[in-house]
């Protein structure tokens, strides 16, 4: 728990529970104490909880067993008025698949498994034949995110971490020999890599600290990493990491965008000139593109997305860039490369399976990805269960008898 009013640096939060997901708070609705429900090991519980001192009250009680998707059909006020609804299933997580579309938007199939795991973000290697995807086991009761390559020519899978801390936001190196990832290790979360072959052990390229670092970006010329980082004073930030050609750090981590708004997701260009980034400055999530390295006076970004934009991704040639739309629309902008950057106006290329997957508010993720010629697309696609929904009329009575 933490307080929506108190300052960044004032802030300070509190373990209530140890859950991996989907914990909510359901208010009172007979003037007692209300109740955090949150999934374990596939069971939805409820813990009695003190508004007052913030503390849980008792021991959790069992409210449904094998839950797979758990729906507040009104939110907290369907919780308040003793309207539970559920979906039953073997999984604790929505599933999802990594599938493929053209540029029309017409689905073209599914890569690996389909409906077997939760995916959290993904990159294409650099000559598309694989993909770096975060999984989520829903079998795992805990975190269980992972790091798997997938061979898309053969269809074959293999973990590629191992370690009982999450693992999140791979980045390829651009001769595909690499991996870079972020990694909750001893100390906080850092920015490790390891081979893509799955030789050797993990190497650091950004110590672990208390503040989280994601990989967004590798360099065409292998020179820079770009990351997100978190920061309690200015929200997220885009840091660049100075590397030598094998991927050994040559210097100390520079800023490139830390203002006091929240900046993510960037894109090294093919030329390694500018870098596409999404920023909230204008109040909301928008695309932007700034030279890079930043000229001695600053450089001056140039808006690319419009109505809201983030998760840029460039062509390989560089000639297009493309973003997700906050309506959860793929949109294409021609673009020119070279000592002045041009954008022409986005444009639409297809409407998203699902849209909520996709307004990212964190910055650090991507969930899709472009083959190097811009013509087919692999995204994270939800996949709808067959299994009936349940609507519980009343759940708190049923508690009170346990």
């Amino acid at each position: 728990m933490g307080s929506l009013d108190a300052k960044p640096e004032q802030q300070s939060s509190k373990r209530v529970l140890a859950t991996p997901l989907m914990a909510v708070y359901a208010p009172p609705s007979d003037g007692g104490s209300g109740r955090l429900l949150f999934m374990r090991d596939g069971t939805r519980l409820a813990q009695l909880f003190d508004e007052r001192r913030l503390e849980p009250l008792g021991e959790p009680v069992p409210v449904v067993e094998q839950v797979g998707t758990f729906l507040l059909s009104a939110s907290f006020s369907a919780l308040a008025n003793g309207v539970l609804t559920y979906r039953a299933g073997k999984s604790a997580t929505a599933l999802s698949a990594l599938g493929w579309y053209d540029r029309q938007g017409k689905e073209l199939g599914d890569a690996g498994e389909p409906g077997t795991y939760s995916y959290s973000d993904l990159a294409l290697s650099p000559d598309g034949t694989r993909v770096a995807a975060t999984r989520i086991d829903p079998k795992s009761s805990g975190a269980g995110q992972v790091i798997w390559l997938l061979d898309l020519t053969r269809l074959v899978s293999a973990r590629f971490t191992f370690d009982l801390a999450p693992d999140l936001a791979p980045v390829w190196s651009p001769d595909g020999s690499r991996v870079a990832f972020a990694a909750g290790r001893a100390g906080g979360t850092g920015i490790y890599q390891k081979a893509a072959n799955g030789a050797g052990k993990e190497q650091v390229l950004v110590g672990p600290t208390e503040d989280a670092k994601f990989p967004n970006h590798w360099s065409r010329d292998g020179r820079f990493l770009l990351y997100t980082q978190q920061d309690a004073k200015t929200s997220a930030d885009l840091w660049v990491l100075p590397l030598t050609g094998d991927g050994v750090p040559s210097g100390e981590p520079m800023p490139f965008a830390n203002t006091e708004f929240s900046e993510g997701q960037g894109q090294f260009s093919p030329d390694t000139h500018w870098i596409a980034y999404a920023s909230d400055e204008s109040g909301r999530v928008e695309v932007y593109v700034q030279p890079f390295p930043a000229p001695p006076s600053g450089g001056s970004k140039t808006p690319v997305s419009r109505d809201g934009g983030n998760q840029p991704r460039w062509r390989r040639d560089g000639k297009e860039l493309f973003y997700l739309s906050l309506g959860g629309k793929l949109m294409a902008v021609d673009v020119t490369e070279g000592p002045i950057f041009k954008a022409g106006s986005p444009k639409p290329l297809f409407q998203l399976p699902v849209t909520s997957m996709y307004d990212n508010a964190a910055l650090n993720v991507f969930r899709g990805d472009t083959t190097p010629d811009g013509k087919r697309f692999l995204i994270d696609t939800a996949k709808t269960s067959s299994e009936p929904l349940t609507v519980v009329l009343n759940w708190t009575a049923e508690l009170k008898k346990k």
